[in-house]
């Protein structure tokens, strides 16, 4: 059985990443209970430490992709509503043996819409970026967490990629770095 308990009126899942509580940031700036659109990468079975569980259950819709078979099949039972993809998303030129299709993250978010919350942690995070936004640069992004695993060289490389194109570092919780677009 869930547990669930309130936060400022919006339905909270336990299931979320009782360090990170990225759900908890992402309701707090946007107060948008009901809708949204939210894509995780790498989003494991869909319940345990998720980052965007509270989200569809206040409404949201999200696309959900996960490398690992195993993790993937469970991720489709536990999240029915959500579309799912058995995916590594990777930087152009890099493989991955291990895993279903290959995509890039702007060959995956081709033809959905703007992007309320994306949550990042694929090991490849920069190249990933530059990448998406080289080839989207219109593709709007508002909220983003990506993993840094407490690395400041590598924090202040996103910082370098993220904001020139307009977000700024709104906090850091966990191993992630949270931006959101200033425009």
């Amino acid at each position: 059985m869930r547990r669930f308990r309130a936060f400022q009126g919006w339905v909270y899942t336990l299931y979320s990443s009782p360090v990170l509580r990225l759900d908890e940031w992402i309701l707090e700036e946007t107060d948008a209970a009901g809708e949204g659109f939210f894509v995780e990468i790498d989003a494991g079975d869909g319940l345990t430490n998720n980052n965007t569980r509270t989200l569809e259950e206040n409404g949201w819709e999200g696309l959900l992709v996960e490398p690992d078979e195993k993790l993937f099949k469970q991720l489709q039972q536990n999240r029915p509503e959500c579309r799912t993809v058995w995916a590594s998303i990777l930087p152009a030129g890099r493989r991955r043996a291990d895993t279903g299709t290959l995509h890039t993250l702007s060959s995956l978010l081709a033809g959905t819409p703007d992007i309320d919350f994306l949550a990042l942690n694929n090991g490849t995070e920069i190249q990933t970026l530059m990448d998406f936004f080289e080839v989207e640069p219109q593709k709007v992004i508002r909220r983003m967490a990506v993993g840094y695993n407490l690395d400041q060289a590598r924090l202040k490389r996103l910082r370098e990629v993220l904001e020139p194109r307009g977000y700024i570092l709104s906090q850091l919780r966990g191993y992630d770095a949270c931006f959101k677009i200033t425009a």
